[in-house]
């Protein structure tokens, strides 16, 4: 059985099925169930040191929010980053950049951990609002979205 399968095994039941392994390097990339808001799905970066994992989003989260006209430098922009990378529950990884999301943890831990971290970024994909120039979607875009389903010649 190989390293992949091992850990594999480890993770919740349910959700194994849901989850994508690579290896990139010398890591491994998860990618997650969990998507952003424009459908982007979260991609983890693992990396074992014996019994010990170092997870990483390598900037996914920051980089959409920079593209969305967020500043993560400004004041209240960077309280609630910060907020939100302390609230992963884990040890963050202390080689990982400020702009990253991570988590230091036990192998035993990996499932939880690898969740904590999908949904630190899911959260922190919300600071979106935050840019200056966001503007919600009004109803009529929303509504065309979906389509010719909801077309009342159709």
């Amino acid at each position: 059985m190989t390293e992949t399968s091992d850990f594999m095994e480890e993770l919740v039941p349910d959700h194994r099925l849901l989850i994508d392994v690579r290896t990139p390097g010398y890591g491994y990339l998860f990618t997650l169930p969990h998507t952003l808001h424009d459908g982007t799905p979260v991609e983890l970066y693992v990396e074992f040191d014996g019994q010990a994992a170092r997870i990483n989003d390598q900037g996914l989260v920051s980089n959409h929010l920079d593209m969305a006209g967020v500043d993560l430098g400004k004041k209240h922009i960077a309280t609630g980053w910060s907020r939100i990378q302390t609230s992963v529950g884990y040890a963050p990884d202390f080689s990982a950049r400020p702009w990253e999301l991570s988590a230091f943890a036990e192998r035993s831990q990996l499932s939880s951990a690898l969740y904590a971290v999908a949904d630190a970024a899911v959260r922190a994909d919300g600071l979106r609002v935050l840019a200056s120039q966001y503007r919600p979607r009004s109803f009529s875009e929303r509504v065309e979205h979906y389509g010719p389903a909801l077309d009342p010649e159709v």
